[in-house]
């Protein structure tokens, strides 16, 4: 369908393949997989490969080892802060490992609560987004944002591309293209559509 407003929309040149490592690890308690699942398709929508428990076990493989991996090659970890997180020791491992492997993190906070201090004295001094009032899509736009300041080597923008892209009998401008790069780096069109 087309797009009814402007939206950016990303188009893979390559197919990725289940031994690709993904860039981005959500590292969330299970009790706050809703929101969890809907930053995922957000972000996969937006062109970017996420890891989530348990939707990226691979069968048979030990769950720590796998956990373990995906941190390791992952290119930044996104934790989901919220009470929740303060009695899971899965999360707390997957921040060390996360931390141990020089890897960016970014609270990104769904409640007002008071982290325990294990937690607090790896994530106190970070930056984080508090998405704590109105509707938790609404705060995405800046979670990607900040994913990509983050990383730059994530999305490289190209010059202004005055082609028009066709979308049924509908015409629109491009923006500008930009390209996303996977942990491979194998790179995905980014189309800003404008009707």
């Amino acid at each position: 369908a087309c797009p009814s407003r402007a939206r950016t929309l990303y188009f893979k040149e390559d197919i990725d393949t289940p031994a690709m490592s993904k860039q981005i690890f959500i590292s969330h308690s299970t009790k706050d997989a809703p929101a969890a699942n809907k930053m995922v398709k957000y972000l996969e929508d937006s062109g970017l490969t996420c890891f989530i428990a348990p939707r990226d076990i691979e069968g048979g493989k030990p769950y720590g080892l796998c956990l373990t991996e995906n941190i390791r090659d992952c290119s930044l970890v996104v934790v989901i802060g919220s009470s929740n997180i303060n009695g899971s020791e899965h999360v707390m491992n997957e921040i060390d490992l996360a931390v141990n492997n020089n890897k960016p993190i970014i609270p990104f906070l769904i409640q007002d609560f008071d982290m325990k201090d294990e937690i607090k004295y790896y994530l106190g001094r970070k930056q984080r987004i508090v998405a704590t009032s109105g509707p938790l899509e609404q705060y995405f736009e800046t979670l990607l944002d900040a994913i990509s300041s983050t990383i730059p080597d994530i999305i490289h923008k190209t010059e202004e591309a005055p082609h028009e892209y066709q979308c049924g009998e509908y015409r629109h401008r491009v923006g500008f293209c930009a390209y996303i790069y996977n942990a491979h780096h194998i790179p995905y069109i980014n189309l800003q559509i404008h009707l």
